[in-house]
């Protein structure tokens, strides 16, 4: 199965010379104060925020933190469910996920092609897994629904992130 998702994924930017110079640290420590970046490129700090600003108002570099769900006592599953068209739009599923799941969920994707969505939720055990599902079902304008519960699993790369680093590595 294989679906185009609808997301936003930022602007093309020009990565200066300085661009790249602090982004290098980050990518070794993202957690790095703008302080320790600015003794750490030799950039004064008010230079390291602007150009840090530049990457997040354009969003060519999307600053996030990956979780991995499961690595705590939470079981996270994935809801694939396909919706009636006719009765409600992609919105109208989502913002009903959003209120409804407010602990539980995590993240929603939306497929481009067909009225299809995939939420990643997390629950405490399986009881609560087939309760949170069995909400799904009374949903009249959700019309298939299947529950997906992974294993273990690896982190990769896209190709935005290789090319990133590819780019990181050239400048040395």
């Amino acid at each position: 199965e294989l679906h185009t998702l609808v997301g936003t994924w930022g602007e093309k930017m020009e990565l200066t010379s300085l661009h790249i110079r602090i982004l290098k640290p980050l990518m070794e420590d993202p957690r790095m104060s703008i302080a320790d970046l600015a003794a750490k490129t030799g950039l004064t700090a008010r230079r390291v925020r602007r150009l840090l600003s530049e990457l997040e108002e354009c969003s060519a570099i999307r600053f996030t933190a990956l979780f991995e769900l499961g690595a705590a006592t939470s079981l996270p599953f994935i809801v694939r469910l396909k919706w009636d068209e006719g009765k409600a739009t992609y919105n109208d599923i989502f913002q009903w996920i959003v209120k409804e799941f407010v602990l539980n969920h995590w993240e929603t994707y939306i497929s481009s092609s067909e009225p299809v969505m995939f939420s990643l939720l997390s629950a405490e055990n399986l009881t609560e897994v087939q309760e949170l599902v069995n909400q799904f079902r009374v949903n009249p304008n959700i019309v298939a629904l299947e529950s997906i519960i992974g294993g273990h699993h690896e982190y990769f790369k896209g190709l935005r992130g290789a090319k990133l680093d590819e780019l990181l590595s050239d400048d040395d």
